[in-house]
């Protein structure tokens, strides 16, 4: 189901900013086929709660968490989400 939300209304659900909404996406964020994944990505890896962030590094297979979003939550201050980022750019 969640693959059918247009990108207007995921940012809908973004600015409504609850954390159990927002892992979620980051968590599914290859699901959303009728959205620019990297742009939402983009937008996850800076939210401020570190939850959502490693919600979407753990996740940082996705062909949507780019290189460059994984090299700057590899400096993240959470050192679970830095761990993550840079084991995830290894691997690639």
């Amino acid at each position: 189901m969640a693959k059918y939300i247009k990108e207007e209304t995921l940012f809908d659900i973004i600015e409504i900013d609850n954390i159990k909404y927002l892992k979620t996406i980051a968590s599914n964020i290859d699901s959303y086929v009728l959205c620019d994944t990297c742009k939402i990505a983009t937008i996850l890896s800076k939210h401020k709660n570190a939850s959502v962030r490693y919600a979407l590094v753990h996740w940082g297979s996705s062909s949507a968490v780019t290189s460059k979003i994984l090299k700057a939550l590899s400096k993240d201050k959470d050192f679970d989400i830095a761990k993550e980022a840079k084991k995830t750019l290894e691997w690639r």
